[in-house]
This record gives C-alpha cells, structure tokens and sequence, in this order.
C-alpha cells in the first residue's frame, strides 16, 4: 500500500544524510513539508491521504502547503486560481504544458530568480525533516533551494531527503522527475517509463498506486473481514480480490 509505504519509507529516512550531516541535534517530532499546487484537486488530497497515513503510523508534523500560491511571486502564485479557465480552454493548457517542456531552462533561471526568495523562506522556515512533493512543479525550485540552504549553513548538501509523490497514471510532465530525488513513487508502468527517460535510476523509483484517502482504508478493512457468506450475497468470489471500474465522462464548456 502506497501510504503505508511512504510513511514506513519516512520513518527510515527521517534522519540526517550521511554525506551531510546535520549542523545541530534535533529533537521532538519530527518535521515533514508536503509541496503541492492546487491545479486541480488531486494534489491537495494525495497530500491529506499521505498525511493521515503518516499521522497514524508516526508521531510526527506533517504541513501541506500550495507553496506557488503562498510563496511565489505574480504572475506565478495566481497559477493555481487560473487553472479552471485554462482546463476550459485546451489551446490554452496545451500551450502552458508544452511551453514548460520546450523552454524548461529559461522557465526555471526565471522561477528561481522571481520565486527563490519565497520557496527558501517556505522550506527554511519550516526546517522539515523531509519534503514531499506532489506536483510537477515542485521538484526542480525546492531542491535547488534546500541545496542553497545547505551550502549557506556550511553544509556540503542538502540533510533532508527529498520524495517525489507522481499523481498522473497514464503518462507525467517531464518536470515531475528530477535525478537529485531520493525516491519517487508513480503509479503505472507508462509513468515509470517517463521516469526512466528523464534519468532516474531504476533504484529510485517505486510503484505502488496512488494515495487513497482514510475513508477507503475503512472501508477496505471491513470488507477484508467480511464473511464468505456475505460476500456470495454480494455476488463475489471470497478468494478472488474485486475491481470496480467506473466509467466517467467529463464536458468541458
């Protein structure tokens, strides 16, 4: 199960690197910092999902934050209130997707000189002990800036470790991918493939679903403790797991 392996990865992984150890003892719970957007609604919830996973397997503080509408500067932080018009409009998202392909360099120097200043008071400020990113762009900024924190404490890296939460299943923006990550988790072989041309070794990446959220882990826990009995009531084979496939049609108007 993807959340309950994000939060045991978590547990191992909440200490200082080896190869950057921590200026400083830390103590109390420990601190992990979910970067997301709100282009759309599966981010936000993926992070809430991962966050009550992490909250019942650990004692530890978990913030969830848009940190392009909080942290970054016009027109960038009104991303987000912008995206429905441009889901409206597939001329329009087309052309924002593949503008952030074809002049991805350009695009970061430009995001890192307008948004730097607000993504380091963001991560600096919470000090997390991980950071987790659930959208395609919060890989490349954060991480550059946890190396500039680093390198402005004395250090010789970054002492946090970096996961990669990909949402999309049937293919990814290429931005969701960086080589600096530790992990990144994605939920289909057509996604890990994406991973493998963006240069990401087959030992950081991890397949295992999308983050599901808490209500579902009930409902899964009693089916699992339902009766053969009940089950043939329902029409399902005991031994056989079940899959319900929904159709939706979406009209954009």
């Amino acid at each position: 199960m993807l959340l309950l392996l994000v939060a045991a990865t978590a547990a191992r992984r909440l200490s200082p690197s080896p190869v950057a150890p921590a200026s400083k003892e830390r103590s109390g719970k420990k601190k992990v910092l979910m970067l997301i957007s709100d282009t759309g609604g599966g981010h936000r919830a993926s992070a809430h999902a991962l966050e009550a996973a992490m909250l019942k397997e650990m004692d530890m503080e978990v913030k969830v934050v848009d940190v392009w509408t909080e942290y970054g500067q016009f027109p960038w932080n009104k991303m987000a209130a912008g995206y429905p018009f441009c889901c409206k409009y597939p001329a329009i998202w087309k052309a924002m997707y593949y503008t952030t392909i074809g002049l991805e360099v350009p695009t970061d120097i430009l995001w890192r000189l307008q948004c730097g200043s607000g993504f380091k008071r963001c991560i600096g400020g919470f000090d997390p002990d991980m950071v987790v990113s659930l959208h395609p762009l919060c890989q490349n900024l954060p991480l550059k800036v946890m190396d500039t924190i680093a390198k402005e404490k004395g250090l010789p890296g970054r002492t946090a470790p970096f996961a990669t939460v990909c949402t999309d299943l049937g293919s990814a923006h290429p931005s969701w991918f960086d080589k600096r990550v530790d992990l990144c988790f994605v939920a289909s072989e057509a996604v890990r493939k994406v991973a493998g041309r963006r240069g990401l070794s087959g030992s950081k990446v991890r397949m295992h679903g999308l983050p599901v959220r808490k209500a579902f882990w009930r409902a899964s826990e009693q089916n699992a403790q339902a009766t053969p009995s009940q089950m043939e009531q329902l029409g399902l084979k005991p031994n056989l797991k079940t899959v319900r496939l929904v159709r939706v049609r979406l009209r954009l108007s």
